[in-house]
């Protein structure tokens, strides 16, 4: 009897092994991603390069006085901030609620065209690279859903919908988000890139922060856009028979 309990924890043990690696198999890549992006201001981060290889020069402005001028707590209101919970899960399902607003076939007037809100959506699914939105009061409310989050080169979820930067980046790299935010605000400059290494030897990702503004110049927030530029790298080559050479 004694030797059967040892049997069948054993057992016990070993299919809760089987089940925590088939887990972690499955859930391998968007581990991986979530590691490899751990240098964007809009993810995790742990180890970076150095900072000129991934930022350039940071001109007049230091990460550390950046960080003394962006509120990243989005604490502040402009227009189109609304009062709920930043970082509530349903803060998307709330807000759609809240203002009314419109989906389906409804028709949205644009500056250059007019299409329903199911088409827009279409449209911005099929955009090659992966693009979030955060306003001029640092608050992150849109991603185009292009694949399920563990597919994706930066892994968004509708629950992330609200959240400020600083609570969606880990402090240690606060700095840096302050300084592309303060960069686009005050349009020192209009499109910030930063190449995320990745474990993959087959890609180079590339996150590209441009900043937004409206007809008067005024800033609006950021468009990131993520993809990996290798592809077309490759296709430019092919085309024009050249290879690269290491210097």
């Amino acid at each position: 009897m004694k030797n059967f309990k040892y049997i069948l924890l054993g057992a016990i043990l070993g299919i809760v092994l089987y089940i925590g690696v088939s887990y972690g198999v499955k859930k391998l890549p968007m581990i991986m991603r979530t590691l490899a992006s751990s240098q964007d201001v809009t993810s995790g981060a742990s180890e970076r390069p150095l900072d000129e290889e991934m930022y350039g020069d940071f001109g007049d402005v230091s990460p550390e006085e950046a960080a003394e001028l962006e509120d990243l707590s989005a604490s502040g209101e402009i227009n189109t901030t609304l009062k709920i919970d930043k970082k509530d899960p349903e803060w998307l399902e709330k807000a759609i609620k809240m203002t009314n607003a419109v989906s389906g076939d409804t028709y949205v007037q644009l500056d250059s065209g007019i299409l329903t809100v199911n088409q827009i959506n279409n449209f911005l699914k099929t955009m090659p690279f992966e693009s979030s939105f955060v306003d001029s009061n640092n608050q992150f409310l849109y991603f185009n859903k292009t694949k399920d989050a563990e597919e994706m080169l930066v892994a968004r979820t509708i629950e992330e919908i609200g959240d400020p930067l600083g609570g969606s980046h880990p402090e240690m790299i606060h700095n840096y988000v302050a300084w592309v935010v303060h960069s686009l605000r005050n349009r020192t400059q209009e499109v910030v890139p930063v190449v995320m290494p990745t474990s993959n030897d087959d890609e180079y990702v590339v996150h590209y922060y441009r900043g937004m503004y409206d007809e008067n110049g005024e800033y609006q927030g950021i468009n990131q856009y993520v993809l990996d530029i290798k592809p077309i790298i490759d296709f430019y080559l092919e085309k024009t028979n050249q290879s690269l050479v290491v210097n």
